[in-house]
């Protein structure tokens, strides 16, 4: 607990020595806070910074495993049907056109993906640690794009993000983090 003439970090609840400063920075977790910023609208931050950062881990896991799939099992439904009927033919052609679809699958949603959900991670973390304004509303943006497997959970947790990052009382836990993005 911090003394009369101390300041709690919001992040790791270290005591600092209050020296009169805006932008305060913890020796201990690196943390840099504003002091003027209640420290209940800081804490606002944390919730939503979680759910980004559990939001890209299930983006980049899911991803991993529909890839791992792909590759795995490139047999689709018509292959094991055509092969059923005796058309031993069709079902050979199939499987040579289909020989190659699995890195094209791979590339169409494995690129947007490789690039999107690090930023969420990114985004998340920065906002756990009261840094980078713009980059925590653009993290917060990208967690909503329905471009991989956890989109569901991260429209919610990208809206969430939002209006946390633009309440007034929260944007000043940002240093720095004025009327612009």
């Amino acid at each position: 607990m911090a003394k009369s003439g101390e300041l709690q970090c919001p992040v790791c609840g270290n005591a600092i020595i209050d020296e009169g400063v805006d932008t305060i920075v913890c020796p201990r977790c690196d943390t840099r806070f504003d002091r003027h910023a209640a420290p209940s609208e800081s804490r606002r931050l944390d919730g939503p910074g979680i759910a980004l950062i559990i939001t890209a881990c299930l983006g980049i896991f899911g991803n991993c495993l529909l890839g791992m799939s792909t590759l795995v099992v490139p047999r689709t439904a018509a292959t094991v049907q055509a092969a059923g009927e005796g058309a031993p033919a069709a079902a050979e052609a199939d499987r040579e056109t289909r020989r190659g679809a699995p890195g094209v699958e791979l590339l169409a949603v494995g690129i947007p993906v490789f690039f999107i959900y690090p930023a969420v991670l990114y985004a998340g973390i920065q906002m756990r640690q009261r840094r980078n304004y713009s980059v925590c509303v653009a993290g917060s943006v990208l967690a909503m794009l329905p471009c991989g497997l956890a989109c569901f959970v991260g429209l919610p947790c990208g809206i969430w993000a939002l209006g946390t990052l633009f309440d007034p009382g929260v944007r000043a836990a940002f240093p720095g983090a004025d009327g612009n993005l």
